[in-house]
């Protein structure tokens, strides 16, 4: 299918146009992060990364968290770095030297093909899907210090702002994971919005194409990254400028007209970018048309959802989930409170001329993305482990967050003086940052043996890892978990390929059943695999205890036909 090629294509211009005029302009970006970052917000974020990097790699547990999804994502970039194409591999020879068929996957590619590229540098394997999701995390942080110090213009804002994020049990958890998307594509979200302040405050063709590349990127990793796109159309028209609203809104519309009109280069910069994004609302459209997406009898999205799941993600938001029983349903309640003075003194500061676009920008994220989860069946933090889908609100209320934390320091500094401001500043840090990190140590460092989703997924992850060189090299691996066989360099297939009138298949010289985690679970431990089991003469290559289909188990065919 072309929508592989098409879709890597995509990804892969618009990243390299990014990176090229991000270099090319980066005299002018760093000037106009000069009024908001000082010398010491940088060392600052120096050390914040350090320690983030740190605690993650020697406190938090690395884990899959998403029942194998994160394997299918590696699968994906495997055979976008093998063979370009951004689809899923239903079975192919080991690192995918061959795909011999293909599907569309229903999460976009994005996060594949940039997984590719990783591949393709430090090479294919579980390390390296760990390293890149932790380096995600890191610059989601460098995303947000960036963010603020072109937001606000208020030097050692954007260090405490890093510093939210540095220090979210949410970031630690979902840093620690093989492939999960949402993080990424929050911190491409991130970007996207420094380098939109950094367009609304320039006004050219460079920085609307740096910012356009970002987003095209930030559309490309989830399905609900199209939002960003009335996102951004309204926030073109409310950020920024002095004014009334309406006022403001007639000039934007009225510098949109004057561009078509006497501009070529700037409609052709907009071809360009509705060109590279058009293959992603072309894939969004064919799974609108087939799209279940795991729900059983739920609308996939409702008002009653909204009701219901708004109301546990506003319980999440302040801490309600805060509990072993919740894992990974973790958020610190005091960012969420700080959030909402950071809204109130920033909306009656007299000073700050752009606070209405500040708020619309910052509120309008959280906003959108808050409404959509919510609708969305499977949007609650306590939807088993849909907590990762709060990521997205993590960026805003940081943002707010640190802003909050600043009008307090401004405020006592004005009224009571330095000292008494100074001692303000420590104090709302310790009580909104650090406290809330230390109380909930425990379970941002969480033996994997203890997280209430992982009774069975951890287990059979590390079977296939601990005992893939049993099964020979040149045996073909049916698996429901193909992907975990690719990357191990064994070829592998669907296990309902299992006995199917294909001559590739019936090429292979050996056969192994992988008789794993879904073969033990409704609605296949009953049917599909029960069927395989009692159909063929199996012999044992490795097994978690003894006795034909009692546990995790694989199994040599020695009658395939």
């Amino acid at each position: 299918m072309l929508i592989g090629y098409a879709i890597t294509t995509a990804i892969s211009l618009s990243l390299a146009l990014l990176v090229t005029l991000v270099v090319y302009d980066r005299k002018e970006i760093r000037k106009a992060l000069a009024k908001g970052i000082s010398g010491v917000d940088v060392v600052a974020l120096a050390v914040l990364l350090a320690f983030f990097v740190l605690f993650s790699l020697l406190f938090v547990s690395p884990t899959e968290q998403l029942y194998f999804d994160e394997n299918i994502y590696q699968g994906i970039a495997i055979n976008v770095l093998s063979h370009g194409n951004a689809l899923w591999c239903q079975y192919g020879t080991g690192h995918l030297g061959q795909c011999f068929s293909n599907l569309v996957y229903h999460d976009p590619a994005g996060w594949p093909v940039l997984l590719a590229i990783a591949f393709g540098i430090f090479g294919i394997g579980m390390g390296t899907a760990y390293a890149t999701e932790l380096a995600m995390g890191a610059l989601s942080i460098v995303g947000v210090f960036l963010l603020c110090g072109v937001l606000f213009n208020r030097k050692h804002l954007p260090a405490t702002a890093a510093m939210v994020m540095a220090l979210s049990p949410s970031l630690f958890i979902w840093s620690r994971t093989q492939a999960v998307i949402d993080l990424p594509f929050m911190t491409l979200t991130v970007f996207t919005f420094f380098f939109f302040v950094l367009f609304m405050r320039r006004m050219n063709k460079v920085t609307f194409s740096i910012f356009a590349s970002c987003l095209v990127l930030a559309v490309y990793m989830r399905i609900e990254g199209v939002l960003l796109l009335p996102v951004f159309a309204l926030l073109y028209l409310l950020f920024g400028g002095e004014g009334a609203v309406i006022k403001r809104m007639r000039k934007r519309l009225g510098m949109i007209r004057s561009k078509i009109d006497s501009s070529a280069m700037a409609i052709a910069i907009f071809v360009i970018f509705m060109l590279l994004m058009s293959v992603q609302l072309y894939y969004i459209s064919l799974q609108s048309k087939n799209a279940d997406y795991g729900q059983q009898s739920q609308q996939l999205f409702s008002s009653n959802n909204l009701i219901s799941n708004g109301k546990a993600n506003l319980v999440f938001l302040t801490g309600g989930y805060d509990t072993l029983s919740y894992f990974p349903s973790i958020f610190s309640w005091s960012v969420a409170a700080a959030a909402v003075l950071g809204v109130v003194l920033l909306a009656i500061e007299g000073k700050n001329r752009e606070k209405f676009g500040t708020i619309a920008m910052i509120g309008i994220w959280f906003i959108a993305y808050f409404v959509f989860y919510a609708s969305f069946y499977a949007g609650s933090a306590i939807y088993g482990v849909d907590a990762r889908f709060m990521l997205q609100l993590l960026p805003p209320l940081a943002v707010l967050a640190a802003a909050g934390i600043h009008r307090i320091h401004a405020i006592s500094k004005a009224r009571l003086g330095p000292l008494i401001a100074a001692v303000a500043y420590i104090a709302a840090v310790a009580v909104i940052v650090f406290a809330p990190f230390i109380t909930l140590g425990h379970l941002i460092t969480l033996p994997v043996s203890q997280m209430p989703q992982q009774h069975g997924i951890s287990n059979a992850v590390n079977f296939i890892y601990q005992n893939y060189q049993k099964v020979p090299t040149n045996c073909l691996v049916f698996s429901f978990t193909p992907d975990m066989w690719y990357e191990l360099n064994r070829s592998s297939a669907q296990i309902w390929e299992l006995g199917a009138n294909n001559s590739t298949i019936s090429g292979f010289s050996c056969h192994v059943l992988d008789y794993g985690y879904w073969c033990q679970v409704p609605p296949y431990v009953n049917s599909t695999c029960k069927s395989d089991l009692s159909r063929y003469k199996l012999t044992v290559l490795a097994t978690n205890s003894s006795g034909l289909g009692s546990n995790d188990s694989l199994y040599l065919i020695q009658n395939y036909s």
